[in-house]
């Protein structure tokens, strides 16, 4: 299952055979809400974002431009320690508690964004001043588009695993 999250002004796409999601048209109607792999929920300039993911494995970090996933900087297991995320970031989490995360900022001008993201994670996103939103396998929540603040995502298992989980987080702007 492919899952991402779209955000007016940002989008997340996943890596390794991930179908990629479509991204909310700002001139679209609020509350449109458009499928491609995975759950959306709809959305204008003002707010919303796609969110969908994949369950299966994550591809180790490319050294094709095209599809080049940097690796996470270890320690981020905390939001003081996120690592930041430019377009696209592959980690690894170590079985049992451990998460992972990420923080970026919205271009000025962005008026749209999607998260896209692959594995068996969960992806917990926040913003000052909005509610937080968990993105998982069948959710279908909004993501708040804000410009000039930043964003934190904390990257954890969906479930027990026993091995490494590798994960890759795509965040597209438009």
């Amino acid at each position: 299952m492919t899952c991402g999250l779209a955000l007016a002004g940002v989008v997340v796409v996943g890596c390794g055979g991930a179908e990629t999601q479509d991204v909310l048209d700002p001139a679209a109607s609020p509350g449109a809400s458009t499928t491609s792999g995975g759950t959306t929920s709809g959305g204008t300039t003002s707010g919303g974002t796609t969110s969908g993911g994949t369950s299966g494995a994550v591809p180790d970090a490319s050294t094709d431009a095209s599809t080049a996933c940097p690796e996470e900087s270890e320690p981020n297991d905390g939001r003081d320690e996120a690592s930041p995320l430019t377009r696209a970031m592959c980690g690894s989490l170590a079985p049992r508690s451990e998460s992972d995360w990420v923080t970026f900022q919205l271009a000025p001008t962005s008026t749209s964004m999607r998260i896209n993201y692959e594995g068996k994670v969960t992806v917990r996103v926040e913003v000052e001043g909005e509610p937080t939103v968990t993105l998982g396998e069948g959710s279908s929540v909004k993501v708040p588009f804000v410009k000039g603040k930043r964003y934190f995502a904390e990257v954890k298992a969906a479930e027990r695993v026993e091995g490494v989980l590798r994960w890759r987080l795509d965040v597209i702007e438009n």
